[in-house]
């Protein structure tokens, strides 16, 4: 008697307190609500972003602005600021003001230029709301008024990049001050309390942002906890500072990993070669930076006692045989003759900036073609463009349907599209299939729970194979509900089987 009245005092506990648990057991497939009310308004290089908020079956778990220098009107446009790349800024989930609403700033805009913004929410499994909020439309102007901010900024993320050097990303963009930045950074040993030496703090020159600071520590030891903690030295551009004990302090974890040696070597030619008689192979050591007007880089003259010049027309870099990116220049130049020529390059430099020795300048002779041939193609096609991987839960398994961009460039180039796949976020690809070079979708299949990166790639008919786009998605675990579970381990289920007997 005592055991039945123990299990359904449990059946009256699993039919109170754990049903939001069982809600959460379910994959989350719901998108978050539509945002109805969208505006915004210019300011100097930038502009306030105000919006309604939505509501979502579990939680919002932020909302992304998308901006760009064009309208999007179709189905697979998207916001950009060079007409290749989707653009758009995380703005989580920002403070509402007195109108109850939702308020961003985007920065580092152009004044006197339309932009064109938008906005979706997003819930923590990825699911974005189903349809852009209204468009909106602003130019920023000089005497638009300046941005009033009296928010500090935060820490919101720490990382080691290697065994030497640490990257902080903050709320938004930050200014170090202008001696000694080091010393606003101290970190710790998690553990032991042990001091880490901070050496030296940049800003990231990768982030176009300002948000990230590059810190050089002391070695660290591989895989132990550290604390970060930020002084109110650093302050936003608003001369708001880090608020000591709010959001100044992030964990990361120690590397092991050897900082990579720091390049110092300028470029260097390794060889030149005539293709035909209008196109010019040039070999670098590394990959290097072309100036404004690449055609100025290269500067080709005769040999001889005629002052014969050639004139490069067009250049593209290119990977070199063994795979270094932008190694190679392939230049287009008006005809060659059958003579000696000297190929002159000047203002270029490498990735890491350093420049070309002494004069600035580097030469090597070549012998002119001086027949028209075909150019060996060297460069890849153009990769897709939204590239996104769309899930289905279907009887505990998820059916995954893939879709993209061919770009319109690569018709009569691409000869194949190529689909990989990895099951350990991108370490390694295995190949899974080939496609027609004009599919633009792709039926992946059942997949168990996890977590799967697929890469599509483009190939000509010379074997040039593009670097890929990538997908992630994200499987939840699926499985019987949590109610069955708890009454399997409550023993009902032996319980309900004797009392239908």
């Amino acid at each position: 008697m005592k055991k039945i009245i123990f299990m359904l005092a449990a059946v009256m506990m699993l039919l109170s307190t754990p049903l939001a648990v069982i809600a959460q057991a379910d994959e989350d497939t719901e998108n978050p609500g539509n945002i109805e009310k969208l505006t915004v308004t210019p300011l100097d290089s930038a502009a306030k972003v105000e919006w309604s908020g939505v509501e979502d079956n579990v939680a919002v778990d932020g909302y992304f602005i998308h901006y760009g220098l064009t309208q999007v009107k179709e189905q697979g446009e998207f916001y950009s600021l060079d007409g290749e790349n989707p653009n758009f800024a995380d703005a989580k989930i920002p403070e509402k003001n007195d109108d109850g609403l939702y308020e961003f700033t985007v920065e580092n805009l152009d004044n006197d230029t339309t932009y064109y913004f938008s906005i979706v929410a997003y819930d923590e499994a990825g699911n974005e709301s189903g349809l852009l909020a209204p468009e909106a439309e602003v130019i920023p102007t000089a005497d638009a008024g300046d941005i009033s901010d009296e928010e500090a900024p935060k820490v919101t993320d720490a990382e080691a990049l290697n065994q030497e050097e640490v990257k902080v990303v903050f709320s938004e963009p930050v200014v170090l001050p202008a001696e000694n930045a080091q010393d606003e950074f101290t970190i710790e040993n998690d553990d032991t309390f042990e001091s880490l030496n901070v050496l030296a703090a940049i800003m990231d020159a990768s982030d176009a942002g300002a948000s990230t600071v590059i810190l050089t520590t002391e070695p660290q030891e591989e895989l132990v906890n550290y604390k970060l903690e930020v002084g109110t030295g650093v302050k936003d551009r608003y001369e708001n500072p880090i608020s000591s004990g709010t959001s100044d302090t992030a964990l990361f974890v120690g590397s092991g990993e050897p900082k990579a040696p720091e390049d110092k070597d300028a470029p260097a030619l390794v060889a030149v070669e005539a293709i035909d008689a209008t196109h010019i192979r040039v070999d670098f050591n590394e990959g290097i930076v072309l100036g404004i007007d690449p055609a100025e880089n290269f500067v080709i003259t005769s040999d001889d006692e005629v002052a014969e010049s050639v004139t490069v027309l067009g250049v593209e870099l290119s990977p070199n045989s063994e795979g270094t990116e932008d190694s190679t220049a392939i230049l287009t130049t008006s005809p060659q003759g059958k003579k000696t020529y000297i190929l002159t390059v000047a203002g270029i430099t490498d990735e890491a900036e350093n420049e070309l020795p002494e004069a600035g300048i580097l030469t090597m002779n070549f012998e002119g073609k001086g027949e028209t041939g075909s150019i060996d193609d060297l460069i890849p096609p153009k990769d897709a463009a939204n590239f996104i991987a769309e899930k289905l839960l279907q009887a505990e398994k998820y059916l995954i349907t893939l879709k993209w961009k061919v770009p319109a460039e690569n018709a009569g180039d691409a000869v194949e599209q190529i689909l990989y796949l990895s099951r350990n976020k991108g370490d390694a690809y295995s190949k899974q299939t080939g496609l027609e070079p004009a599919a633009d979708k792709y039926e992946a299949g059942e997949f168990a729970p996890g977590e799967y990166w697929f890469k599509l790639t483009q190939k000509d008919e010379a074997g040039n194979e593009s670097e890929g786009s990538i997908a992630k998605v994200v499987l939840a675990e699926t499985g019987p509900g949590v109610a069955a579970l708890i009454l399997v381990s409550l023993g009902l289920g032996r319980l309900i089987g004797k009392k239908r007997k």
